[in-house]
């Protein structure tokens, strides 16, 4: 159970360990939407066995709706807590295993004092994870905004800092701008 719950760990660090991969942010939404009339959002209710993570820990679980929460708080939103809110939020996890190949060229003398090339291919491998965050409007029950953080997972330390940091990145095109009419 500890090696589960490490591995959930190292999924939501989302790369930012260092080495050679970065975390890449994407967002996504409906342009037709006006993003101004939503102002609460409330958690969207979901059966635990069917749609969640089961390495997901309560522990973890905590983690990652309260970095959620605070960007949404921080941008003007209200936790709504009776009643239907304007948005859901609902978050998803994965990881996968990537194998990254780097071909190093050398250049050097050999015996007889010719200029040679010669290389190697270096094979890594590592888990990849990525963290989905979608809004969903309350009243039509449609996705109306995603936003995805994926990288390499490698460190189990900082694991607060780096989820927060990630969640950060990904509310930083929240909410998008109004379409000109």
């Amino acid at each position: 159970m500890k090696s589960m719950s490490r591995a959930l760990i190292a999924l939501l660090m989302l790369g930012f360990a260092g080495g050679c991969q970065t975390v890449k942010i994407d967002t996504d939404y409906d342009e037709t939407v006006d993003f101004s009339s939503y102002q609460t959002f409330g958690w969207m209710p979901q059966p635990r066995d069917a749609t969640r993570n089961p390495q997901i820990n309560d522990i973890m679980d905590n983690r990652i709706k309260r970095a959620i929460e605070g960007e949404l708080i921080a941008g003007g939103y209200q936790k709504n807590r009776s009643g239907r809110p304007d948005v859901y939020v609902v978050y998803h996890t994965a990881t996968q295993r990537q194998v990254d190949r780097t071909y190093i060229e050398r250049w050097g003398y050999g015996r007889r004092g010719r200029l040679r090339r010669t290389g190697a291919v270096r094979v890594e491998s590592y888990k990849e994870g990525t963290l989905i965050i979608d809004l969903v409007d309350a009243e039509r029950r449609e996705l109306v905004w995603r936003g995805t953080a994926t990288g390499a997972v490698n460190d189990l330390r900082q694991t607060e800092k780096r989820l927060f940091g990630a969640v950060e990145r990904i509310f930083e095109a929240f909410p998008p701008p109004p379409e000109d009419s």
